[in-house]
């Protein structure tokens, strides 16, 4: 059927952007039964007229659609918020917002107004990146790791690591590589790895002082 054909091209498509986001990862699930979805029948004469293992076949190919919708729409909305951001810094770099946010800020809903926002993607696929920070002296900062499905997995901080500088390896998923030992390793769930980091400002006039931190 014309829909069948339709709703599994829809399924190849949606998994198959996973490739990049998801090499390597594995899923686990709690349940052995798997989840299924019944579409919404508006015409009963015609569809019971349809033989039964149509039925099955289009109810079956509906519900693999939903699901596969389901999985792939935050790997999709990852990869739209990546594409933006390396319109104007490439992969591996932060990129240093240097103004509070105001009431005309639309990057992202709710930003805090009392912090500066640093930000960079990540691609391991290729193999870790090194992220360095400085000793801060006591300020509050954040930096906060997602996976391609928006999953925060790390925090580097005051609350977690503290506040003097730090060194970080920061590998993916397949990496079999060796490092010295004593290296801090943070092993990331998906080879796209999202870093958003936040630092406390005191007030416009302490903008130039976290300038220099970044």
């Amino acid at each position: 059927m014309n829909r069948n054909k339709l709703l599994i091209s829809l399924i190849v498509m949606l998994v198959s952007i996973t490739t990049f986001a998801s090499r390597g990862t594995a899923t686990t699930t709690n349940s052995t039964t798997p989840t299924y979805y019944t579409k919404q029948v508006h015409n009963f004469d015609a569809y019971h007229s349809v033989p039964v293992q149509d039925k099955y076949r289009e109810n079956l190919a509906y519900s693999i659609g939903i699901q596969a919708y389901i999985y792939a729409y935050p790997l999709l909305e990852v990869a739209k918020t990546m594409q933006e951001f390396t319109k104007h810094t490439p992969l591996n770099k932060f990129y240093h917002m240097r103004e509070l946010a105001d009431s005309n800020f639309r990057d992202v809903v709710t930003p805090n107004n009392d912090t500066l926002y640093s930000q960079a993607w990540l691609d391991l696929s290729k193999g870790p990146v090194v992220l360095s920070v400085p000793n801060v002296k006591g300020r509050y900062y954040t930096m906060q790791f997602l996976d391609a499905y928006t999953n925060s997995f790390h925090y580097i901080g005051k609350r977690t690591t503290g506040t003097n500088a730090g060194k970080y390896v920061i590998v993916g998923p397949n990496w079999k590589g060796k490092l010295p030992k004593g290296e801090n390793i943070i092993k990331t769930p998906t080879n796209m790895v999202w870093i958003n980091g936040r630092i406390l400002v005191h007030g416009p006039k302490d903008l130039p002082n976290v300038h220099t931190i970044q």
